[in-house]
């Protein structure tokens, strides 16, 4: 009887071990969803996007025409964000993948829309023309530690005015009214000139 029970926990062990070699060998051969990737953008289909979504939570995604001049402008923009963010980049053809184009309503080109931790899509809205402000707008959301960069255009009023000048040597101060057209006009070459000289001014 003894030798009996021995063997049936032996063979039970001898089981046991099987079937967990056979679980580990099948989870080892799972295959992981692959992806087409494009100059470091991931380019997704109707097919495969919802799975991109379970694999990749977080990510920005284009929705562009081949056609459309906004869009080959963004296209070099678009690649060297994706090489300096921690999140995946995505671009979508919405003249071919017809579905997702309808499913997320849209309607113009490019359209950029931005998943978080599966949930949205919620709008990008930074700005397109320097890979800089989509970095910035990017990290602000996706990384807890981010600290944006100081600005280099700075609004003064009468109460910080005085320290303001005081504590930084060089100042270009611009005084404007904001019905002023010709202020208006300025306002964007007055940044850009910020950026260049790298001081903080006012606007």
């Amino acid at each position: 009887m003894r030798i009996f029970l021995f063997s049936m926990r032996l063979i039970a062990c001898v089981l046991l071990l099987f079937i967990g070699v056979n679980a580990e060998d099948s989870s080892e051969n799972e295959e992981v969803p692959q992806f087409e990737l494009e100059s470091g953008v991931y380019v997704l289909h109707d097919k495969d996007f919802d799975d991109f979504v379970k694999v990749h939570p977080t990510f920005l995604a284009e929705f562009y025409a081949p056609w459309c001049g906004h869009c080959k402008q963004l296209a070099p923009i678009y690649e060297k964000v994706a090489e300096k963010v921690s999140i995946p980049l995505v671009k979508v053809d919405a003249t071919v993948e017809t579905e997702l184009a309808k499913r997320f309503d849209i309607s113009g080109y490019p359209t950029l829309k931005f998943w978080k931790d599966g949930a949205g899509p919620t709008d990008y809205e930074g700005g397109r023309q320097e890979e800089g402000e989509m970095i910035q707008w990017i990290n602000e959301r996706t990384d807890p530690n981010y600290k944006p960069p100081p600005e280099e255009v700075v609004t003064l009023t009468s109460e910080n005015f005085d320290d303001f000048i005081t504590n930084n040597a060089l100042t270009l101060v611009e005084f404007y009214a904001p019905w002023c057209g010709h202020c208006k006009r300025l306002a964007p070459e007055y940044e850009k000139a910020a950026k260049i000289l790298k001081v903080s001014s006012t606007v």
